[in-house]
């Protein structure tokens, strides 16, 4: 990831910065950081979830937004996630709607040089989110899924998924997202090892 010229921003310099660029950049502890370009497989995997979620929006009272929305955290960072998840009345830092406070869930789609932010820092950003349950990280180079549950008394489950499907909670009728349809259209073109602190943990749906 690319930063933009080196020195310690302030939210505020960030979003006029910001707000005078052809292309995304997110912010955190002070830095500018240039997003990534996607491959087509990440590009594929956005749009099936986009659309696997959009096609049960009536049913589960929840809307997907594309990688152009901005989230804000408690903890300092603005963010655009590959696919944001509301599933109540938006709530805006800002009447022009560019900055979300209340996402319900979050994905991510793993590339080579941001899993370890994606895995560090910006976990540990979008857990301070009071209305994020579930922070999703989807693999592009084999079928699995990395889920972090936000539990009754705040604190955060890690569990995973390689097959077969999963529901996630809407706000009506929970959302079902089967690996045939998120990975659509996908070919996996090498192994991306799977990393876990516990090597003993089985694959379970949260």
């Amino acid at each position: 990831m690319s930063t933009a010229p080196q020195k310690r921003w302030t939210l505020e310099e960030y979003l006029a910065w910001e707000d005078q660029q052809e292309t995304r950049h997110e912010f955190c502890d002070g830095q500018i950081i240039a997003m990534a370009g996607s491959t087509y497989s990440h590009g594929r995997i956005c749009g099936n979830l986009h659309y696997i979620i959009a096609a049960q929006s009536d049913q589960t009272g929840c809307e997907a937004l594309g990688p152009d929305q901005r989230v804000r955290c408690p903890r300092g960072m603005n963010a655009y996630p590959d696919i944001v998840v509301v599933c109540e009345n938006p709530v805006f830092a800002d009447n022009k709607e560019l900055t979300l406070l209340n996402p319900k869930m979050i994905f991510e789609v793993l590339s080579p040089s941001t899993t370890d932010f994606d895995r560090g820092e910006k976990l540990l950003q979008y857990q301070s989110i009071q209305s994020l349950t579930r922070y999703l990280l989807v693999s592009q180079n084999r079928s699995l899924v990395e889920i972090y549950s936000k539990q009754p008394n705040n604190e955060w489950v890690f569990s995973f998924k390689e097959s077969g499907s999963f529901e996630l909670p809407g706000s009506r009728k929970n959302i079902n997202i089967a690996f045939a349809e998120l990975y659509k259209g996908v070919k996996f073109s090498k192994l991306e090892l799977f990393r876990s602190d516990d090597p003993d943990q089985e694959s379970h749906s949260p």
